[in-house]
């Protein structure tokens, strides 16, 4: 696992990091701390990210929006990540921890990024650079965290 500061990304994760930035915080963003999601923000997801892999999980972990592109990078149908723990679906036994320092992360800075190997349903790993934020209620307590992750060309 990596968590890089910006100017520490080669040119195509830096690519990555800007269309990350602007699906979760609008055209002009660039990633941030704080950058905050509101849970009535994602009513719409799949319209406003197309194609792109977006996760939602919970404070616990688990699984409360999975994106059409999720479906297609990590193979699993919706119903079957939905009410799962992410840890459990995308890392491998051995990885499981990365997911929980992750969490921590954002919930001390509300954002992190890093590229790191995840897993599909068939097994197979691939390089993904991923790019989280919290999701935030309408009082401003985080009640979970968005993520867009990317597989990136080794």
């Amino acid at each position: 696992m990596r968590g890089e500061e910006p100017d520490e990304l080669n040119g195509a994760a830096e690519e990555l990091r800007r269309e990350a930035a602007a699906l979760l915080g609008g055209l002009d963003a660039v990633p941030e701390p704080g950058l905050k999601w509101r849970a009535a923000d994602l009513a719409a997801i799949d319209e406003r990210v197309g194609d792109a892999a977006v996760i939602v999980i919970d404070l616990a972990g688990v699984v409360t929006l999975w994106s059409a592109g999720a479906e297609a990078l990590y193979h699993y149908a919706r119903a079957e990540a939905v009410d799962r723990s992410l840890c459990e679906l995308i890392f491998t036994p051995e990885d499981r921890s990365i997911c929980e320092q992750i969490r921590d992360g954002l919930a001390e800075t509300g954002t992190w990024e890093g590229e790191f190997w995840l897993s599909r349903k068939d097994a197979s790993r691939f390089l993904a650079y991923v790019y989280e934020a919290t999701v935030e209620d309408d009082l401003g307590h985080t009640v979970g965290f968005i993520g867009v992750s990317y597989e990136v060309a080794t």
